[in-house]
């Protein structure tokens, strides 16, 4: 991008400077005979001419105003080009959840529901660094019950859209309209959920206080244990 800025300034420049170069004239044409003597009528000598059109403005000046919009064009698009962010996970997954129905009236049932799930996994793994397109449904959702990261209502939500993908996926029978309105909407409600806990606490707080609390719990019972040494937990234990 760089060096396309440099040529388009570049060539603006040439086209600036060759404008100002004067132009040469054309060498007058001489008479390759005389005229008689007779025939030369004297007139009067012209004077010089006043008040001459000079250039305007715009003529004058067009190749270094043509010079300065494409420096700022090209600036501008360098500028905006550097403040446009790349997509979130989230908004990545929310764009291609939205373009599912397209793909069960293309590609059918089965394309359908593994692109449901398979936005789902990539999601996760983008976010929780966790290998979700690698594993099975039943690896996935053992690592999914095991984690800290997903609570109850996650938990529950993957198994719903998993085990709901993979019926599709795995039978001879196409999907109704209700499965796949259920399916996608899962998928939906697990992005959506997953995104504000971690994004907005708050309204999360707002929306979800029993779950918001147990993961509270949560957190402090784990910070709890890390602090003890193994001495004090042993003798925990046998308590």
């Amino acid at each position: 991008m760089k060096k396309l800025f440099c040529i388009l300034t570049l060539a603006a420049y040439a086209t600036a400077v060759q404008a100002q170069m004067p132009q040469e004239q054309p060498p007058s044409q001489t008479q390759s005979s005389q005229t008689p003597a007779a025939s030369v009528v004297e007139f009067p000598p012209i004077e010089d001419v006043t008040g001459k059109i000079q250039a305007g403005f715009w003529e004058s000046y067009w190749h270094w105003i043509s010079l300065g919009g494409i420096v700022l064009a090209a600036g501008l698009f360098l500028i905006l080009r550097r403040k446009t962010p790349p997509p979130s996970p989230y908004e990545i997954a929310s764009g291609r959840l939205s373009k599912c129905p397209e793909v069960y009236e293309a590609l059918g049932a089965k394309a359908y529901a593994q692109e449901v799930s398979q936005a789902v996994r990539d999601y996760i793994e983008a976010v929780h660094n966790i290998p979700a397109p690698e594993r099975t449904t039943e690896e996935f959702l053992t690592i999914a019950s095991e984690s800290e990261l997903f609570d109850k209502v996650q938990r529950k939500l993957l198994e719903d859209l998993l085990k709901l993908a993979d019926l599709v996926k795995f039978s001879m029978e196409g999907i109704d309209a209700t499965a796949r309105a259920q399916l996608l909407e899962a998928a939906r409600k697990f992005v959506d959920y997953d995104n504000l806990k971690l994004t907005d606490q708050k309204r999360f707080n707002e929306l979800y206080p029993e779950q918001a609390k147990n993961t509270q719990e949560i957190s402090t019972d784990n910070k709890i244990s890390k602090d003890k040494n193994p001495e004090e937990e042993k003798t925990e234990i046998e308590k």
